[in-house]
């Protein structure tokens, strides 16, 4: 055997052409078989006049020599389709070729978006997981970026809500799809979950579970970032804009938001949907061709579970749609006022929630001699030093004593107790009406609230911090159920000012309201 130039081989005195997309292997058996049954090859290849031959060969005297010959070109297939599967492994064209092959159609218009902003925005089962593990891989054929004239290679960063499970999510879906698009692995870290490529780029998955997670991105210098899940990952605001976005602006990278729709309006999730800023991307389960009968899923879906269509379960889990649910947010109903009541006030009880890289929050609420409440001149600013929250809490029990005349004896102000030394500060200022929120029984709290808020006790200024909050603030959701767990959703938002509010009305029952038995 002898092997020549442009694609052919010399096979004792036969010349065997095969093109690069022929698989030889299969050519060599479909041949095997039709000459078996029939005697002749099903085709006119070279490969088919050689195996023709040497099969009539075995009708005559030189069997042995055509046994040989036919082995022979076996060994000769398998070796020549395993030369040019390994020749495709570093093949950028034909990794590309197939990354976008193994895709459905909705998939391959986010593959092929060139767009620096994306959102994949997707009901339940459309298969968003499989469109990012292949623009993940995509982004990687390009080993390395010139930045300034340096040398960078890229990296796609995947953050999930935790590491485990953005492993549970994508990691077997990366591993599958670079082994069956024949992409070359330098590393495999099964551990911390991290993807080396022969040409130096790199896949890593993150978890988003606390502060600490997302100040570990901004040691990242990455190409590529996917954040998946968004309608329930922490701080994703802060996240996106102060962590990932310089990163992001400094390598001239991609960002891609994934996710089903928002839990609760005005989330930074819900603005990127809408604003235009990113090119959105959006799918139900009927556009995913794999699931059987994939055209009537979600009628299925709604015939299932006996819901109609206008189910906000259905709409936001499945059809993808901005929707909805009453019975996720924490605070439903509010009632409002335009104009404080020309009363003398009984008191006011000033809640506090000190903040950090969170908002500082203060919330005064007014009550008259019926009992009713009224949240006035509510605060909330991120930032603050200590000196500026004691500053502005002074300034706080001054105005409202002179400019609703409640003596200072008759406030209270109520503060998170996680900050004592604020605490033992404000006091030496002269606020010595002074104390620690009781921030046992969070459950009863926020059903004292609510209640208010419900029966028209508290009232509140329409569109103020504390309305913007209750439109945000939800209970968990748990999506494999479609169930409401009644605990607070601070992974979706987390209310500053819903926790002053809080603090504030929770005392004042405490201190004024008894029990009728």
């Amino acid at each position: 055997m002898k092997k020549v130039e442009n694609n052919t081989m010399k096979i004792k005195g036969c010349t065997l052409v095969y093109p690069d997309d022929l698989d030889l292997e299969q050519e060599l058996m479909e041949n095997y078989r039709d000459i078996l049954l029939t005697g002749k090859p099903r085709n006119n290849t070279w490969l088919a006049k050689v195996l023709e031959k040497d099969f009539a060969k075995l009708q005559a005297e030189d069997t042995y020599n055509a046994l040989s010959v036919i082995k022979e070109v076996g060994k000769i297939a398998k070796t020549t389709t395993d030369y040019f599967n390994k020749k495709k492994e570093g093949d950028v064209d034909f990794i590309s070729f197939m990354l976008d092959k193994n895709l459905m159609p909705w998939q391959r218009e986010v593959l092929r978006d060139l767009s620096k902003r994306i959102v994949s925005f997707a009901g339940r089962r459309a298969g968003k997981t499989y469109e990012i593990a292949s623009h993940m891989i995509d982004h990687c054929l390009k080993g390395f970026d010139e930045v300034n004239g340096v040398k960078k290679y890229r990296e796609a960063i995947y953050i999930g809500l935790t590491l485990e499970k953005a492993a549970a999510v994508i990691w077997d879906i990366l591993i599958s799809t670079i082994e069956k698009c024949k992409v070359p692995v330098k590393k495999r870290d099964n551990g911390l979950y991290r993807i080396e490529f022969s040409n130096g780029s790199a896949i890593q998955l993150l978890g988003n579970n606390s502060k600490a997670d997302r100040e570990k991105i901004r040691g990242f210098d990455s190409s590529m970032f996917v954040i998946d899940e968004c309608q329930s990952q922490q701080g994703l605001l802060y996240l996106v804009n102060s962590i990932i976005g310089p990163i992001i602006k400094g390598r001239d990278g991609v960002l891609m938001l994934s996710g089903t729709a928002p839990l609760s309006a005005g989330t930074f999730w819900e603005d990127a949907i809408n604003s235009g800023t990113y090119s959105v991307h959006h799918a139900t389960m009927e556009d995913n061709i794999t699931i059987p009968d994939h055209e009537h899923a979600l009628q299925q879906v709604l015939e299932e579970n006996h819901w109609t269509e206008d189910n906000i379960t259905f709409r936001r889990e499945y059809l993808g749609e901005i929707a909805y649910d009453t019975n996720l947010l924490v605070y439903p109903f509010r009632h409002y006022y335009e104009d404080l009541p020309k009363v003398q006030w009984k008191c006011c009880y000033i809640g506090i929630d000190y903040g950090w890289t969170d908002s500082t929050a203060i919330a005064p609420i007014l009550i008259d001699n019926d009992g009713n409440m009224y949240l006035v001149n509510a605060f909330k600013q991120s930032g603050m030093s200590s000196s500026s929250i004691i500053d502005k809490v002074k300034a706080t029990v001054e105005f409202i004593t002179k400019t609703y005349n409640v003596p200072s004896t008759y406030i209270r102000v109520i503060d998170d107790c996680n900050e004592g030394n604020i605490t033992r500060d404000i006091y030496n200022a002269g606020v010595t009406q002074i104390q620690h929120a009781y921030k046992q029984g969070e459950s009863y709290q926020i059903s004292l609230v609510r209640d208010a808020l419900d029966s028209g006790t508290l009232k509140i200024k329409k569109d103020d911090y504390f309305d913007d909050e209750c439109n945000k603030m939800v209970w968990k959701w748990n999506q494999e159920k479609g169930a409401v767990i009644y605990e607070l959703d601070d992974a979706t938002y987390h209310g500053d000012i819903c926790d002053a509010v809080k603090y504030a009305v929770a005392t004042y029952y405490s201190d004024n309201v008894t029990d009728s038995k």
